[in-house]
């Protein structure tokens, strides 16, 4: 009878010890699940704030052109000239200021 005893108590522990197991594998995926979100948020935000910078600094130079432009009764080309904009960038500025 001791030897059966025994024999529960181990497939008990085996159980406790696969449950703790299992427990402890979905706090880990919890955890790291929470810290990865915190990551990607993170990277998202430093993504968003140069996304925000790029269209700020576009939107400045698009000003700057239009004022040019009124001001000295010059051209959108003469503007872009003068503010030595950079030929892979004027097809962009060409398009913001037909909108």
């Amino acid at each position: 009878n001791g030897e059966k005893g025994n024999k529960n108590m181990s497939n008990l522990t085996a159980e406790i010890i696969k449950k703790g197991m299992e427990y402890n594998k979905e706090e880990i995926k919890r955890f790291y699940e929470d810290e990865f979100k915190e990551i990607f948020r993170e990277e998202g935000r430093e993504e968003g704030i140069k996304e925000g910078r790029k269209e700020g600094k576009k939107k400045t130079l698009i000003t700057s052109i239009k004022n040019l432009m009124k001001n000295l009764g010059i051209t959108a080309e003469r503007a872009m000239d003068t503010l030595e904009i950079k030929e892979e960038d004027r097809e962009m500025c060409l398009k913001a200021l037909q909108k």
